[in-house]
């Protein structure tokens, strides 16, 4: 009798640690999902123009769109402009305005970086242009700013669409 009633309490335990282990393995954790579904939407941030105060008055511009190669995911088309030949220094700080685009010329540029599969990060692969997208509320006395914060500390400030004229009353 002992006997049965041991393996009674043997069969009652393992009934129970299989129903609770049973679910982890049928169904895949909604968590472990929801950042596929969301990684579109955080790609098409990346799009937009920006400010870059390295560069003031320069143009910066990011189109989004899927790619075709094998793998898919996401390709930031960069554009710009500058002042001077590539390559002029590390760190250039030359504004765009009337007076260095005489002595330097303004020249255009673009390149295509990947964007991360969650969505985040944008990486050229060229030892330069990568960073991450960020969203910075106001704090305080430090005012908020949105836009790609990249690994070389620079930052490209989000510039809002202008505003739609007012209709005529």
């Amino acid at each position: 009798m002992r006997c049965d009633a041991l393996s009674g309490v043997m069969a009652a335990l393992v009934a129970t640690s299989l129903t609770v282990a049973e679910p982890a393995f049928a169904k895949p954790s909604l968590p472990s999902f929801r950042p596929m579904q969301n990684a579109a939407v955080l790609a098409r941030n990346f799009e937009a123009d920006y400010r870059d105060d390295l560069h003031p008055m320069c143009e910066r511009h990011v189109r989004v769109e899927r790619n075709s190669a094998p793998g898919g995911g996401w390709v930031a088309h960069f554009s710009g402009t500058d002042v001077g030949p590539p390559g002029i220094g590390p760190v250039v700080m030359i504004a765009c305005d009337e007076e260095n685009i005489e002595k330097y010329k303004l020249r255009n540029w673009e390149f295509d970086a990947r964007i991360s599969d969650d969505g985040v990060r944008v990486d050229a692969k060229d030892g330069i242009h990568a960073g991450q997208w960020n969203e910075v509320q106001t704090d305080g006395d430090q005012p908020g700013w949105t836009g790609i914060r990249w690994d070389d500390g620079n930052k490209w400030v989000v510039v809002p669409p202008p505003a739609a004229p007012a209709s005529p009353e």
